[in-house]
């Protein structure tokens, strides 16, 4: 004989176990207690559930719960044996080929930690029932959310709403080196630090950023203690309000042959110190405001200075008008009159011209020639001479060179002459009409 079954004793109960015998083998459906089963040769079934295997060929087959001991010479499994079972356990394994898996490997005792292989080409690990990390067939990597299209190759959710370090980078220190993190706005931050933890750089998507230490835009190597920016032909630091020049555009320009501090748009360059403007550039050149100017305090002073700032420069015109003291002096037909000044400071310095072909004194109460119209009150403290003045006038019997004289906190010049024969001046008076006359003259006084 080929085989055969030897039974000691069959137990077929109603209800709990049948065993049939056909020509082609044996059927055993139920609970069926034998106390040795033997197949072949070097499998044996004891009466305690341990199987025993010392030599199985491709022909054996295994159907149902082996929950015994599966014991015996392993390298006696040959060919394809198919073992078929709802549970197989043991303590050891080892597979020298692949080890196929439907969807899932399973933590014992935490059913809810697993790694999966959900889909074609796809690979993900989940833990407490929730997806953790995924790997796609592009190589894609996913960590806490499961969306891959448009996603860089590593991309991370954050799954918190409160402030929390989404990547982090430490050193053979144990000190957190730099990384990325989110606030719980949702707003991201890059940040590094030195070898000891000090936080050196910090980039925020909305706050304050900063770089503690020099930087370098367009360059490697930038010099130490700043910020520097390089290029090949042209480097320019901009400021600029909005996305066009017209809002206002203010840089600091190097293109090798200039170096170039300015707007670049049609606006004034405001020099600002704590809030307070104290010069700027306009279309006239240095434009400095009221009680601003040039200070020269690091020059040497003399004993009684008391003021070393340079706040006004103005050249102008001004309208000359010939009067007597206490009434004006009209002149009529062909006439010219003209006036200039130039004022530094508080100093004015005015000069002027008269031609009148017909003058007419309106009043002989008091005839002193005046000319009036002065640009600015002259100083409120100090009066006396301030200039010269030339006439032409031949009623009058001279013609020269005579003193104008200028009152405190006045705007009219009067003139004078001296007395022949002393040193005496006296005043220069028009009593009668004078024709094809002229005067002109300068003179030099301070303002308030």
């Amino acid at each position: 004989m080929a085989s055969e079954i030897r039974v000691d004793k069959i137990n077929s109960l109603s209800g709990v176990g049948t065993v049939t015998l056909s020509p082609t083998g044996v059927d055993i459906a139920g609970i069926t207690t034998v106390a040795t089963f033997k197949v072949g040769t070097g499998v044996t079934v004891s009466s305690d559930g341990d199987i025993f295997a010392t030599g199985v060929t491709t022909s054996t087959t295994f159907v149902g719960a082996l929950t015994g001991n599966v014991t015996g010479n392993a390298t006696g499994l040959s060919g394809t044996p198919n073992i078929s079972a709802g549970t197989i356990a043991g303590s050891t394994g080892t597979f020298t080929g692949d080890v196929d898996i439907a969807d899932k490997i399973v933590h014992t005792g935490d059913t809810n930690t697993t790694i999966r292989f959900p889909a074609a080409d796809t690979i993900t690990a989940e833990t407490g029932g929730t997806e953790r990390l995924r790997i796609t067939s592009d190589g894609k990597v996913s960590v806490n959310h499961t969306a891959t299209s448009g996603m860089a190759p590593l991309s991370v959710k954050n799954t918190d709403d409160d402030n929390i370090n989404v990547f982090e980078v430490y050193n053979d220190n144990g000190n957190n080196s730099g990384g990325f993190s989110q606030a719980s706005d949702g707003d991201g931050t890059i940040f590094a630090k030195k070898n000891d933890g000090t936080l050196s750089v910090m980039f925020r998507a909305d706050g304050d950023s900063y770089v503690l230490g020099d930087f370098g835009v367009g360059t490697s190597s930038p010099q130490d203690a700043g910020l520097t920016v390089e290029n090949s032909s042209e480097a320019r630091l901009r400021v600029r309000a909005g996305t066009n020049a017209s809002n206002g555009e203010v840089a600091l320009r190097a293109d090798g042959g200039n170096t170039q501090l300015g707007t670049w748009s049609d606006h004034d360059l405001k020099l600002v110190r704590n809030t307070t403007e104290v010069a700027s550039l306009t279309t006239n050149g240095i434009s400095l405001p009221s009680g601003k100017g040039i200070d020269f305090s690091a020059t040497g002073d003399a004993s009684g200075m008391d003021n070393e700032l340079l706040d006004d420069y103005e050249e102008g015109s001004w309208t000359p008008v010939i009067g007597g003291w206490d009434t004006a002096t009209y002149y009529s037909g062909s006439s010219y009159y003209s006036g200039w000044y130039v004022k530094v400071g508080k100093l004015i310095h005015v000069g002027w011209k008269i031609y009148y072909q017909n003058l007419t004194t309106a009043s002989s109460s008091n005839p002193h020639v005046r000319i009036s119209g002065l640009p600015y009150n002259s100083y409120s403290v100090a009066s006396g001479p301030v200039g010269h003045t030339r006439f032409d006038i031949p009623e009058f019997g001279f013609s020269g060179y005579q003193l104008t004289y200028l009152a405190a906190n006045d705007s009219v010049l009067y003139m004078y002459k001296h007395v022949n024969g002393s040193n005496n001046l006296a005043a220069i008076n028009a009593t009668s009409n004078y024709s094809n006359s002229w005067t002109m003259g300068t003179a030099t006084y301070y303002t308030a």
